[in-house]
């Protein structure tokens, strides 16, 4: 945490992963609370979103997404690349 506050590089994004098939945990909560304190943007990836099924995967992006309302939600798959586009878009435009 202390990167966050005192080192002299350049923030521009973090991106903040989230286990799709666990949820948002409790450091998850306290880390956006964290940054969002801080005022550091930053966008969060649903990860292994391949290991969902259709239902799953809409119930739990869902609850991800109610819970980190305002902030980004991008569903990702390093398995697949599916939400590799939007995740790269969004890391151009903080560039």
């Amino acid at each position: 945490m202390w990167y966050f506050e005192y080192s002299e590089v350049k923030r521009r994004m973090v991106v903040h992963i989230v286990d799709s098939v666990v949820g948002i945990m409790e450091f998850d909560t306290q880390m956006i609370e964290y940054l969002s304190k801080l005022g550091i943007d930053f966008v969060i990836v649903a990860n292994k979103i391949d290991k969902l099924n259709h239902e799953q995967r809409i119930k739990n992006i869902e609850a991800i997404q109610k819970s980190c309302i305002d902030h980004q939600v991008i569903p990702y798959s390093a398995v697949t690349n599916e939400g590799r586009a939007a995740l790269l878009i969004v890391i151009e435009k903080s560039l």
